[in-house]
């Protein structure tokens, strides 16, 4: 059968791009990507406490870790045995994924529509705000979404019987794929039930040879880790319960709130206008008419494949909490569906401010990057104190380690452990973490425990100078320094070297988080002076 079934007749409204206006949008997308790459080698952005993190499990490939499957760590493996270990090495995959993951989108949006509504939403996934947020960060949301729309292109060509047994080999292996980048890759399989449960091709597609033949290719890509998480104890899995468990509480309708607000900002705010206008005509008895019209078998396919996604992350944050990034995948279709409803309603003013405003946010972003340490914003807020200031702190963990008579640098909080090991990583000392108990609750706890073995005095860094704190943990223990560095204009990362000995393994050491305590924040306003020494 044709790869390219007969396109859906044109409306009157809808806009016609030419082949040549396609071109100059493709060069621009390109452009866009170049100008990513420009910002990675210009900003002022060091490795953040989880790109850190990332980065240490890449020393160690393997089948898994403690919080996440294991492609992200392959990847930055990858980057670090061909380009280097520096932060543009370690970040140089994630513009160019972003950009072949707004090619497939292109090439969904030919499939449902045209070559108009296609580079539009290609356009559309790549300037998103969420898109220029994370092209300058590791995360696993970068080859999550490059699987996710591979699956779903490959879900067109099966629900069409266009090579059913070959693209269910290639839906296999994204599915597994992006599994093997992140967990919530399983929210594709969830789409896919709802699409089959009201939708007779949906039911075709999902019984088909080809998606049979995606179902044990998926299995045959993920054994390797379900292995690796049996053979130590589920910890991926346990982790990723923990994070979706809810509290039995009443229901946290801030942090719903602050989830949804936070979605203007991922997606932008016309998009989530569009896509929740359409779901709301989806729900009722208005229709627009012709390929604008939300029951339109494309349409519907879309929003399947787009807001059960937000609805589930909403309701995930009214149980416990949701991170903003959580609900990134359902912008794949959202993107595609929003320049379809843009495209087919002729509403070019909308497209013109969506792209003013994604285009500004870049902009804005590569500016601030450049300029890290130096943007100042009204009132409190600091934009970048989480990517400022550990390149000092290590600095100055070394040269005090260097400077004594130390067996080991202990950690009691994995943002300091990931940190410590990346920007030491030309001449690391022995770094090790207050042991877990009663089982690990990061990578670093589980990999890099403080042992009986391990000599003493030990060199602590910790945010939290608490007495009580430090008297449970140590039989012996004195401050040897506050140290600080600066995050960002307005902030001062503040960390306090204790020189300790005689680790009471048997106590649990009360959380770093200083919070509860009359001294040691972590953080604290450039006008106001470290907290006082204090000895035990």
């Amino acid at each position: 059968m044709s790869d390219n079934p007969q396109t859906p007749p044109q409306t009157a409204k809808e806009i016609v791009f030419s082949p040549g206006t396609i071109a100059l949008i493709a060069l621009g997308l390109i452009a866009i990507t170049v100008l990513r790459y420009v910002g990675l080698h210009t900003s002022e952005m060091e490795m953040g406490f989880d790109e850190a993190q990332y980065w240490t499990w890449s020393l160690d490939p393997d089948w898994g870790y403690f919080s996440k499957p294991p492609l992200l760590a392959w990847m930055i493996w990858l980057q670090n045995v061909t380009c280097g270990t520096d932060e543009v090495c370690t970040r140089i995959y994630v513009p160019i994924t972003h950009l072949f993951t707004s090619i497939v989108v292109f090439f969904i949006g030919k499939r449902l529509f045209d070559p108009t509504v296609g580079i539009v939403a290609s356009a559309m996934y790549l300037l998103l705000p969420g898109v220029t947020f994370s092209s300058r960060l590791i995360t696993t949301d970068v080859p999550l979404l490059f699987f996710w729309a591979i699956g779903l292109y490959a879900l067109l060509n099966i629900k069409d019987r266009i090579y059913p047994l070959t693209w269910g080999l290639i839906l296999g292996v994204a599915f597994g794929l992006g599994l093997l980048a992140k967990y919530a890759m399983i929210y594709f399989a969830l789409c896919l039930l709802i699409f089959a449960a009201v939708s007779p091709e949906g039911r075709r597609a999902l019984f088909s040879r080809g998606m049979a033949l995606a179902l044990f290719v998926t299995l045959l890509v993920l054994a390797p880790n379900i292995y690796w998480n049996i053979q130590n104890g589920l910890i991926t899995f346990i982790h990723t319960a923990d994070n979706i468990e809810g509290s039995g509480g009443l229901l946290n309708f801030d942090e719903a709130a602050e989830f949804v607000g936070a979605q203007f900002g991922v997606f932008g705010p016309i998009p989530l206008i569009v896509l929740a206008v359409t779901t709301w005509l989806w729900f009722s008895p208005r229709t627009l008419g012709g390929d604008a019209d939300v029951e339109s078998p494309n349409l519907r396919l879309l929003l399947i494949f787009s807001v059960p996604v937000v609805l589930l992350i909403i309701g995930q944050a009214l149980l416990s909490r949701a991170h903003a990034n959580w609900a990134a995948p359902a912008y794949v279709a959202g993107s595609v569906l929003v320049a379809a409803m843009l495209v087919r309603l002729r509403a070019e003013r909308w497209l013109v401010a969506t792209f003013a405003i994604h285009i500004a946010f870049q902009g804005l972003v590569l500016i601030g990057d450049a300029r890290a340490s130096t943007v100042k914003l009204p009132g409190t807020i600091d934009l970048y104190y989480r990517a400022l200031g550990y390149k000092s702190i290590a600095a100055q963990v070394d040269e005090r380690f260097k400077s004594g008579d130390y067996a080991a640098v202990l950690t009691d909080w994995r943002r300091t452990t990931g940190t410590l090991m990346y920007n030491l990583r030309a001449d690391q000392p022995p770094i090790y973490t207050w042991p877990p108990k009663p089982r690990p609750t990061d990578h670093f706890q589980m990999s890099v425990p403080l042992t009986e073995s391990v000599g003493e005095p030990l060199l602590l860094i910790t945010k939290c100078n608490n007495v009580d704190r430090l008297n449970a943990a140590f039989d012996a223990w004195e401050l040897i320094e506050v140290i600080s560095a600066p995050g960002g204009p307005k902030y001062n990362w503040v960390f306090f070297l204790i020189e300790a000995s005689g680790p009471k393994f048997g106590a649990e050491m009360p959380p770093p988080d200083c919070d509860r305590f009359p001294k040691g924040p972590h953080i604290v306003p450039r006008d106001q002076l470290p907290p006082e020494r204090v000895r035990g």
